[in-house]
């Protein structure tokens, strides 16, 4: 995940310790999120900022890289990935 700004956690509202991403893209501290899930007799809950289903299987490890901001005549490099339709892990770059 790569980010303009240091995310936080919207749970604890700290730097995300042992980060997780969910489906939606919002990141947690692994602590917070699993304590969230816990809360609830279901197996899974309604992620707190945009209300879609987060399942505890569905958590990935998130290592966050801090970019610059891009300006008009800055060179960058773009990446293609590719996964496979019914896949929800990882992408490779083709």
């Amino acid at each position: 995940m790569t980010t303009h700004t240091e995310p936080c956690c919207p749970i604890c509202l700290d730097k995300p310790s042992a980060a997780q991403v969910t489906k939606c893209g919002h990141v947690f501290c692994w602590v917070c999120v699993l304590r969230y899930l816990s809360l609830g007799e279901k197996k899974w809950r309604r992620c707190p900022i945009c209300f879609e289903s987060v399942y505890a299987d569905d958590l990935r490890p998130a290592s966050v890289q801090r970019v610059s901001y891009f300006h008009e005549g800055v060179s960058i490099r773009l990446n293609l990935m590719k996964r496979a339709k019914v896949s929800s892990k990882s992408c490779t770059p083709t």
